[in-house]
């Protein structure tokens, strides 16, 4: 495909998303921080946009299950490769097996935890043909499906203000919020011309103020401030929606080999970036720790995490490997 066939603002939107979510786990353990939690905060629009960016592409195609059970195969494929890979670097030494990794990877557990979006996805894709047939039967099956969705993330939400909510649900099986968050992607393409207009900047801007002052308040407040229990918060849809139809009207044209370049390293950065922020966090301990501190180890972490994984999809077994 050449790069003229592209929609370069879905690429970018992909390295935007990969970087947030390197940030967001870099900055865990430093939320007792100011800047640390700010980045903390600002980074958890990673996983919206990541989510939004699927339903953006898949959303209103006229999908059937012999697709989506393809789609599903190559998935389970890729964790499996994964899976092996650490089994051998990481899980012999540490007296696990192969199968406790694969499976435990979709249920946040060992070194591929983050691996549970892909159960989640999984969940989705078997419900789009579905999805599909009710979409053509009912005019207004999308903003229905956002409604209903959103209802329960924001009801949900509340719960999780009040210690009650998501604390002991794995995040994969937190359907309401990955639901609504890739209808809502969906919903965009619908409505692109409504979310994409030169106001669109400003309401990302003020979102994310607005957004970040509610967290630190939540931080100190309440309970639920952590960034996986967020999903549900309007202030969080506003800012997600905003900046991605901030970067969808942006005007990238003269950086599409960057972000051509950066967006193939989507897959990888996903798989192996905790690994590169404990290599890291090794070297930065030595330093005095400082209120920059967050920020040298997010700004360290994409740099290292984004050179090992060039190299790697250079290699021409792994770049097909992270096709999928």
């Amino acid at each position: 495909m050449i790069a003229s066939e592209r929609n370069l603002s879905l690429d970018l939107i992909k390295v935007v998303a990969m970087y947030c979510i390197i940030c967001l786990h870099t900055t865990m353990k430093y939320t007792d921080s100011n800047l640390g939690f700010i980045i903390y905060t600002i980074s958890g629009l990673g996983m919206p946009l990541f989510f939004m960016v699927s339903g953006y592409l898949m959303w209103n195609r006229d999908l059937d299950y012999k697709y989506v059970f393809s789609k599903t195969f190559r998935i389970i494929k890729f964790v499996a490769i994964m899976s092996f890979i650490f089994w051998i670097v990481f899980g012999i030494r540490n007296s696990t097996g192969y199968f406790e990794i694969f499976f435990g990877s979709f249920l946040q557990q060992h070194n591929l935890a983050q691996f549970w979006y892909f159960l989640s996805i999984i969940i989705i894709y078997l419900t789009l043909p579905l999805c599909s047939l009710l979409r053509k039967r009912f005019k207004h099956f999308t903003l229905f499906f956002i409604c209903f969705w959103g209802c329960i993330a924001l009801f949900w939400h509340v719960l999780n203000c009040l210690g009650v909510g998501e604390m002991q649900i794995l995040q994969p099986f937190r359907i309401w919020n990955w639901f609504f968050l890739f209808s809502l992607g969906g919903g965009i393409k619908c409505c692109k011309s409504t979310v994409c207009n030169r106001d669109t900047k400003y309401v990302f801007a003020i979102s994310l103020v607005l957004f970040t002052i509610y967290a630190i308040i939540m931080h100190d407040y309440l309970v639920g401030a952590s960034a996986e229990y967020q999903f549900g918060n309007p202030l969080l849809w506003i800012c997600s929606t905003s900046l991605f139809g901030t970067i969808l009207m942006s005007n990238i044209s003269s950086r599409q080999v960057i972000i051509i370049e950066l967006s193939s390293l989507f897959l990888p950065s996903y798989v192996f970036h905790n690994q590169m922020i404990r290599l890291v966090k090794h070297f930065t301990k030595q330093i005095a720790f400082s209120e920059f501190t967050p920020f040298l180890e997010c700004f360290c972490t994409m740099l290292v995490t984004t050179l090992f994984c060039y190299c790697l999809v250079k290699i021409p077994y792994m770049n097909k490997v992270f096709r999928i």
